[in-house]
């Protein structure tokens, strides 16, 4: 319980990318504003990679009733029911407010 415990706490940096677009989602239905370009989707956390390091048949059946596979389970689950939902809310409120978008591409050059 404790190595996965270790394992767990990178899920920070995902954490901290998933307050930001959800703050960035509030801004925007608070004020109407459009949202910025989001630069990435969200992402579930994929705790499974890390693991299969020590254990390539981590998602095999037989683990099941190990101390810490229930918690492991949830995490995964959770992690991609969260960037799922958080992706459909970006895009449902994309729709009702817009992106603003920068890219250098489409300004025009001023003619003298």
């Amino acid at each position: 319980m404790e190595d996965l415990a270790k394992h767990i706490e990178p899920a920070n940096e995902s954490a901290q990318k998933l307050a930001s677009i959800l703050y960035q989602l509030s801004g925007a239905m608070s004020t109407g504003r459009q949202l910025p370009s989001m630069p990435e989707p969200a992402r579930p956390y994929e705790l499974w990679r890390t693991l299969q390091k020590y254990d390539p048949q981590i998602l095999d059946a037989r683990h099941v009733p190990e101390l810490g596979y229930s918690t492991y389970a949830v995490v995964e689950v959770l992690s991609g029911v969260i960037a799922c939902k958080t992706n459909e809310l970006v895009r449902s409120i994309e729709q009702l407010v817009g992106v603003t978008t920068f890219d250098v591409d489409d300004v025009e050059e001023v003619s003298e």
